[in-house]
């Protein structure tokens, strides 16, 4: 039996947070706050000492960031190819940047799966699933390709946890720090800053401007450090000297391997997302909405890698949640990247079946159960007190 209503959000969201009054927000004690760190001081030392050198660390995001403190680049220009993200980023990767180079990698490999495993974890105990499923979200060839990329995705995930929280708390700073991750990366999230900003449309005024305010005084010093031209840039710069597409992993890509016109999937494209819209404006911001942004936004995209993919953590612990077993068929989902090892990199487009059995089962559970949804929705006008 599903719990459902007020209690069940509340036991959702506050679990494990500080201040709240349920068994799940006690404080964490002393000890286990040093297991914690004595943790990742060790997954740093490992990361440093045995793991390869990440490409996308190595080639981008570390030169990018020296070459930004010593005046060489303005970013999205030629001395900064390969730079996709938002100019915020370089407050994480100067930092990293300063350090040598295992060091820096090390670090961010270390925060991208600490923040892995928090989502993971935070979803499966307020969930009351057994762990076994947020290590099965987690520990996947997905975040492997994360780690092994030295990449940022981690962040925009973090931005979505975030976000929901932000919108289902209502608390707008916290959903507004959830833009400013996702922005970091939000080529493959753009859906779910939709669907979140379509729940806080009764908001207060003084909350919506507190929503925008992180992202809008970022981007505005943005403007006065990297250039007022810089939005330019990135758009001329992608459109030049745009990401690789050999491992790319999209539905264009797979029709066009099977010989049919790409272009016809624009309007079904249209209607995904329109579907989705309009279901999160009817039923506001539920676990079936999350899971359909998600999923919706990576199937449609026109550019989508493996490590994109950990954006799913959400989706499939909630699926993982309403029926075990198919948790257990969905991760197996996970394991097509190994046909590369003997097909080339034209089995890319096998991961889409991950991002594609998840959007059917979130659609199976919305059909099936189509006058409520799993929790309750969010939104509501309420102002925040000042």
């Amino acid at each position: 039996m599903q719990p459902n209503g007020e209690s069940y959000r509340l036991r959702l969201d506050h679990a494990y947070l500080p201040g709240g009054n349920d068994e799940g927000s006690r404080p964490v004690c002393l000890p286990f706050r040093l297991f914690l760190a004595l943790a990742a001081l060790l997954l740093v030392a490992s990361f440093a000492l045995w793991w390869p050198d990440g490409v996308d660390y190595y080639f981008t995001f570390r030169p990018v960031a020296r070459s930004f403190l010593s005046g060489e680049t303005r970013l999205y220009d030629e001395a900064s190819l390969g730079f996709y993200n938002a100019p915020w980023t370089l407050l994480i990767l100067v930092p990293l940047g300063l350090l040598s180079f295992s060091l820096g990698q090390a670090v961010l490999n270390t925060l991208s799966l600490s923040i892995i495993a928090s989502t993971s974890f935070f979803l499966q105990a307020a969930r009351r699933i057994p762990p076994l499923f947020a290590v099965l979200s987690m520990v996947n060839l997905h975040t492997v390709d994360v780690l092994f990329r030295g990449q940022v995705d981690a962040l925009a995930l973090f931005g979505v946890l975030l976000g929901w929280l932000g919108v289902r708390n209502h608390r707008p700073y916290v959903l507004s720090w959830g833009l400013w991750f996702i922005a970091i990366k939000p080529n493959n999230l753009l859906l779910v800053v939709a669907v979140y900003l379509l729940a806080v449309r009764y908001w207060d005024r003084r909350d919506l401007l507190r929503v925008v305010s992180i992202p809008a005084i970022s981007f505005a010093l943005s403007l006065l450090i990297v250039g007022p031209d810089w939005p330019l840039r990135y758009i001329e710069n992608h459109r030049v000297y745009g990401p690789p597409r050999y491992l790319s992993v999209t539905i264009w890509r797979a029709l066009d391997q099977a010989g049919l016109l790409a272009e016809l999937f624009w309007p079904v494209a249209a209607l995904l997302v329109i579907a989705a819209l309009v279901f999160a404006y009817r039923a506001g911001l539920t676990e079936h909405v999350l899971i359909l942004a998600l999923t919706t936004n990576l199937l449609v995209s026109p550019y989508v890698v493996g490590n994109h993919l950990i954006y799913l953590v959400p989706a499939y612990l909630l699926i993982a949640s309403r029926n075990r077993w198919l948790g257990v068929l969905i991760f197996l989902t996970t394991l097509t990247p190994l046909l590369r090892a003997s097909g080339g990199p034209e089995w890319a487009t096998a991961d889409l079946l991950y991002p594609f059995a998840l959007w059917l089962a979130g659609w199976y559970y919305i059909m099936r159960d189509p006058g409520k949804t799993a929790g309750a929705p969010a939104g509501e006008p309420n102002p925040t007190p000042v």
